[in-house]
């Protein structure tokens, strides 16, 4: 998940010398004197959009279960009056970005930032939901709000950054699988297997499959896949998959294959995953269950499609 902190940082970059102002949502829970200071991971960022019809919320989820070492999470770590970003990028490279905040009552917070000779200033509301840490920004118009954005942290106790920033992604151990005659068993139904992408890499796996079953083939990670389902000589090509995974099943990343197939003839079956390019690099786990009659199939065209950019601030 690519996400910036909403307080300042990319209207600065975007819109230069323009002044925004976010004005808080009101919260009447205690906090029992819960700190912000501490270090976090972003959970969920709720980008909502507002209008006559009602509210639109874009939902940007990011599942520590689905990743390896916290690669692709954004993380703050927030002292008594500062507060530094941390955003992965790529391979070993990372970025950091601190800002001053001070605390105002009635659970506000006021950040600072300098460019140049110019401060500017932003307010956000935050609150906690059980361990989560909650800040709130928004826009108004004419008295009207039309924007607001949700950022829900959770706490993060490792290195800052995580050694999985600044260690170079390495061949997993089901190496070597780059043909169908070296696939890796997978058990219908087993727990999720571990794997990682380097460039140019392609991971063949196999199981056995009954006639008149539907399975499900899914790839969760914070990488950008593709999956080829092979018959049972390896070579005929049966059915394909990019990334259909957040609309059928909702819960990783946009980049993920999730392919629902039945079984015409009992049988050992193939398939590989891939990087969608050989920039493509990452940490997966990849599965194969029975459809317990809740799966559903894709109905896309198999065409590569990015998110739309729902945010007004920063870019995902």
């Amino acid at each position: 998940m690519k996400t910036k902190f909403n307080l300042l940082l990319i209207p600065l970059l975007i819109m230069g010398a323009f002044f925004l102002t976010f004005t808080a949502c009101e919260d009447d829970e205690e906090d029992d004197g819960q700190s912000i200071a501490g270090k976090w991971y972003v959970y969920n960022d709720v980008d909502i959009n507002i209008d006559d019809q009602g509210e639109e919320a874009y939902d940007d989820y990011y599942y520590k279960e689905y990743d390896y070492d916290f690669y692709a999470a954004d993380i703050y770590d927030i002292s008594e009056s500062a507060v530094t970003i941390y955003e992965n990028e790529s391979g070993t490279e990372y970025s950091s970005q601190e800002m001053d905040y001070e605390m105002l009552d009635g659970n506000k917070i006021v950040a600072s930032i300098t460019d140049g000779t110019q401060t500017y200033y932003d307010t956000a509301d935050y609150h906690f939901d059980g361990d989560m840490l909650v800040i709130v920004t928004s826009q108004s118009e004419g008295g009207e709000e039309y924007y607001r954005n949700e950022m829900y942290l959770k706490p993060y106790n490792g290195d800052l950054p995580p050694a999985s920033w600044t260690t170079e992604i390495q061949a997993d151990n089901y190496e070597s699988d780059d043909a169908y005659t070296e696939a890796t068993e997978i058990e219908v139904g087993g727990e999720p297997q571990q794997h990682s992408t380097t460039s140019a890499d392609d991971d063949w796996f196999h199981f056995d499959a009954e006639a008149g079953e539907t399975y499900v083939l899914k790839v969760s990670g914070y990488m950008d896949n593709y999956l080829e389902l092979y018959s049972t000589d390896g070579t005929t090509q049966i059915d394909s998959d990019d990334d259909s995974s957040p609309e059928l099943d909702g819960t990783t990343y946009w980049g993920n294959p999730y392919l629902v197939w039945t079984c015409q003839a009992s049988g050992t079956y193939y398939f590989n995953v891939k990087g969608w390019s050989d920039n493509s690099l990452g940490y997966y786990y990849m599965e194969v269950d029975l459809d317990d009659g809740t799966a559903k199939k894709s109905t896309d065209d198999k065409e590569k499609k990015k998110p739309e950019n729902h945010s007004f601030f920063f870019s995902k």
